[in-house]
């Protein structure tokens, strides 16, 4: 009799996925594959119907309750559905599951940035999350930067912290915008891209500092691509110290759609990613696909994916920005290179890959 895990798929096929949604879309079909060539019955477990191309083989399950969904309804259906097993990609495995449990870390800034959080988020990483972690049969970690955060900070032993690299999110491209102009910004100067949440934990008040500095020479626009969240008075007290001039090109886009990113990174003369604790660092990874070069913190696991390939700025020092800016807007030659290296690069990192990770040690437990 084949064995089965049930898997959370709540965030699976949003209508607009970003963050966890994009990574729960990119993983748990390639998950799903290789779960079934080693003989365990994939079950997704959601609130809503199965996706019309659901690949065969995959058991969907629906249930209504989303009240109490992880600590209450999940350990129902393990019982009636008897699975052996349980992952969550973007929630926190029930304690009371009798069977090995697994689950997802993206990172764990809470604990550098507490007060970016809601003292419920807080609690539910700090307790809650840390509890199950002690108990997990697994925990996936994007990069060995978050692993080791998870073995600092809960005392996990290592070896049951897997690190699963994450890889660019398959989201399809719009062919259509080649040679066309939809991102409301000009194109008479570089453009500078940073794309995410502009909050202050990502340090983006220091990015408009180091643009700032530009000499006159280097005048470029600067593009911040993302929704404002906690802390976004800091960057607005960054923007207030521009002159006019410097205000005047600075751009924000707010929410963006794939489309849009899409145009953004192929149009950028440099992206930055000013995140001193990212995760992993997916818009890194992202734009080194588009062959773009990357300007970024040494700091976090973003010099894990961006190795040599990017120049790298010393976290909320505005000057170390400003040179690492213009080393980039004045290497034409570098970034020429990296139309090349950028996605043959990018192209070692996989969805199979980071499937074939997870699934090996889920299928280690099961065995």
């Amino acid at each position: 009799m084949n064995q089965s895990i049930l898997i959370d798929a709540t965030h699976f096929c949003s209508e607009t996925p970003s963050g966890v949604e994009l990574y729960t879309n990119s993983l748990l079909p390639h998950l799903a594959e290789v779960l079934l060539e080693n003989d365990i019955i994939p079950i997704f477990a959601s609130h809503n119907d199965a996706p019309k191309d659901l690949r065969p083989g995959i058991r969907w399950v629906v249930s209504p309750h989303q009240l109490a969904w992880g600590q209450r309804v999940v350990p129902r259906l393990v019982k009636e559905l008897g699975a052996d097993a349980y992952f969550t990609p973007s929630g926190i495995p029930p304690l009371s599951l009798a069977v090995p449990t697994f689950f997802t870390v993206h990172d764990l800034s809470v604990y550098q940035f507490p007060a970016s959080y809601p003292l419920r988020e807080r609690l539910r990483t700090t307790v809650l999350a840390h509890k199950s972690g002690m108990k997990a049969a697994g925990i996936f970690a994007p990069s060995r930067y978050t692993a080791n955060q998870i073995s600092e900070y809960w005392k996990v032993s290592p070896d049951r912290v897997v690190v699963t690299p994450l890889a660019v999110p398959d989201e399809k491209r719009n062919e259509s915008i080649e040679g066309k102009h939809l991102v409301p910004v000009p194109r008479d100067l570089p453009w500078i891209v940073s794309i995410g949440r502009l909050v202050s934990k990502k340090d983006v008040q220091t990015l408009i500092r180091g643009f700032a500095n530009l000499s006159a020479s280097n005048a470029s626009r600067l593009i911040l691509a993302g929704r404002p969240g906690y802390g976004f008075s800091e960057i607005e007290t960054a923007l207030a110290e521009l002159n006019p001039e410097q205000r005047a090109r600075v751009h924000l886009l707010s929410y963006i759609t794939a489309t849009e990113k899409q145009e953004l990174l192929r149009d950028a003369t440099v992206v930055a990613v000013s995140g001193p604790y990212e995760g992993f660092g997916i818009p890194a990874l992202e734009a080194l696909a588009a062959g773009k070069l990357v300007v970024a913190v040494r700091h976090g696991a973003v010099p894990e994916v961006t190795g040599e390939l990017a120049i790298y700025a010393e976290p909320h020092n505005p000057t170390s920005w400003t040179a690492a800016l213009t080393s980039a807007l004045v290497t034409p030659e570098l970034r020429a290179q990296l139309t090349k290296m950028g996605p043959q690069h990018a192209s070692h990192y996989t969805w199979r890959a980071t499937a074939e990770l997870s699934g090996a040690a889920i299928i280690a437990a099961l065995r």
